[in-house]
C-alpha cells in the first residue's frame, strides 16, 4: 500500500500545472450582493465554467472574492482553504454563514451556524414562501452575486491553496448541479488546488 503522502506526491507531479488567481490590491468592499459596482471595479475575474465567474481583490487587512453565476443559480458559496496551522477549513454561505474544519481522519462535522469570526459571506437572501400544504417551502431569491470577505490574521497571509464551489444551478434535464474551480481537482489532495495571491502593485503613471 502507498503511504497517503506518497500518493499525493505521485498525484501532483502528474497533475496539470496548478491555476494561480492573483487578487487585485484595492480598498475596502461594502458587502451589498453587487459586484457591478465601482468597490469591485479593479477586481480579476476568473472564468469557472458553466456560467459562473470568480471575482478577487485585495485590500490591506482582507481578502474579497465574489461569485457571480447565472440569473437562474442561488450562488452558494464554499471556499476551502489551507489555514496556518495547516488545516483545512470551509467557509460556507448559503441560507446561512458558518464554518468547519476537516477532521485527521478526513470527515467534515456539521456545520456551526453563524460561526464566522475573521470573514463574512452575504447570505442568500429569502424572499418568503411557496407552495401549499405538504408542499410549502422556503423561497430564496436566484441571481444575487455571492460576496465573502476574509481577514488576512483569521487564516494566514496571501498566498493560499484554495478551491471554490458553488451550489444553486440545474442542468437541462433539471438535475441540481455545482461548479468546482479548479475543475476537476481531488479534493483531499491540496497540493492539486489553485494558488490565490497578491498582483503586483501597478507602476505609477506620470
Amino acid at each position: 500500500m502507498i503511504a497517503p503522502s506518497i500518493a499525493a506526491f505521485l498525484l501532483a507531479a502528474n497533475a496539470a500545472p496548478v491555476p494561480t488567481v492573483e487578487a487585485a490590491p484595492a480598498g475596502p468592499i461594502l458587502l451589498d450582493g453587487r459586484c457591478d459596482d465601482d468597490d469591485w471595479k479593479r477586481a480579476t475575474r476568473t472564468t469557472l465554467g458553466h456560467g459562473y465567474t470568480l471575482l478577487a481583490q485585495a485590500s490591506p487587512i482582507s481578502v474579497c472574492l465574489c461569485i457571480v453565476g447565472p440569473a437562474s443559480s442561488y450562488n452558494t458559496l464554499d471556499i476551502y482553504l489551507v489555514d496556518a496551522e495547516e488545516r483545512v477549513v470551509d467557509l460556507h454561505v448559503s441560507a446561512q454563514v458558518g464554518q468547519r474544519y476537516r477532521g485527521a481522519d478526513g470527515s467534515w462535522p456539521e456545520y456551526v451556524w453563524g460561526n464566522h469570526v475573521g470573514w463574512y459571506g452575504v447570505a442568500v437572501p429569502f424572499t418568503g414562501f411557496e407552495g401549499e400544504g405538504a408542499a410549502r417551502r422556503a423561497a430564496f431569491k436566484r441571481g444575487t452575486a455571492r460576496e465573502i470577505e476574509i481577514r488576512h490574521d483569521a487564516f494566514r497571509d496571501l498566498p493560499w491553496r484554495f478551491r471554490v464551489e458553488s451550489r444553486g444551478h440545474e442542468e437541462a434535464d433539471g438535475v441540481p448541479a455545482s461548479v468546482v474551480y479548479p475543475a476537476g481537482v481531488d479534493p483531499d489532495a491540496r497540493v492539486t488546488w489553485a494558488t490565490l495571491a497578491l498582483a503586483a502593485r501597478e507602476a505609477a503613471h506620470d
